[in-house]
């Protein structure tokens, strides 16, 4: 069939705009792929840690974790951010306020993470040696794992696979994750660097008697080592 010089030149503004968009989307996608692969990827300039989503970051490696000084506090109360059961690693409804109160421990260490997979090791593992070689049986551990971002949430299977892997069985029934804002909740409890490992001992109703951030140190276990003195002995704070 014939067509008209309109059409003709409708067609040819049409391919030639999409050609464009095409050689465009190509050399975006080049000069992507070359700043991935580019041996200057994860090395951010020191003004780029400064600025912007890195600040966080950046004040975690300068401090090596400890970006606050342990302080004791009593009258506030630790509260997840959702009333609503939260799933343990071993996928099972969990809540918060039941492990606080569990009947086999004096008190709780709940540890506070927002990007858990970025926490070291070593941090996070200072706290179970603390519990399992100078604490057992009267400090229970929990974990309060907290994602906001709602892209995450999209891939939970994998991120709680990858959490499985890095937190021993042992304390799966005790490492809640919650995908969800909390904004409210990280400005009630003062957690403001998403990249830090908030830590609080907590007694059986919640509240919370002492926080600190990082790994455990020796003059924080003398802290805790009072705090447990005291509640044996069922004194006020």
């Amino acid at each position: 069939s014939t067509q008209s010089t309109g059409e003709i030149k409708m067609r040819a503004s049409f391919l030639t705009k999409t050609n464009f968009s095409l050689f465009k989307t190509r050399n975006n996608l080049n000069r992507n792929f070359s700043f991935w692969s580019s041996p200057n990827f994860n090395r951010p300039a020191q003004e780029e840690l400064k600025t912007g989503l890195l600040t966080g970051l950046n004040e975690v490696r300068e401090k090596k974790g400890k970006i606050t000084n342990s302080e004791f506090l009593y009258g506030l109360k630790l509260l997840p951010p959702t009333s609503a059961p939260l799933k343990n690693l071993e996928k099972k409804d969990q809540n918060l306020q039941v492990l606080v109160s569990d009947p086999n421990y004096i008190a709780s260490i709940v540890l506070v993470t927002l990007r858990r997979l970025s926490i070291p090791y070593e941090d996070s593992n200072s706290w179970r040696k603390l519990i399992e070689n100078e604490f057992k049986g009267k400090l229970n551990l929990i974990e309060l794992i907290i994602i906001e971002d709602d892209w995450y949430a999209f891939f939970s299977f994998l991120i709680n696979y990858c959490l499985r892997k890095i937190i021993p069985s042992n304390y799966h029934n005790r490492s809640l994750v919650y995908y969800g804002k909390a904004h409210k909740f990280k400005s009630i409890v003062d957690t403001k660097n998403d990249f830090a490992l908030y830590a609080f001992l907590l007694d059986k109703q919640s509240k919370i008697i002492w926080k600190t951030t990082g790994g455990i140190i020796e003059k924080e276990k003398e802290e805790i080592t009072q705090i447990i003195i005291k509640l044996e002995e069922n004194k006020s704070f």
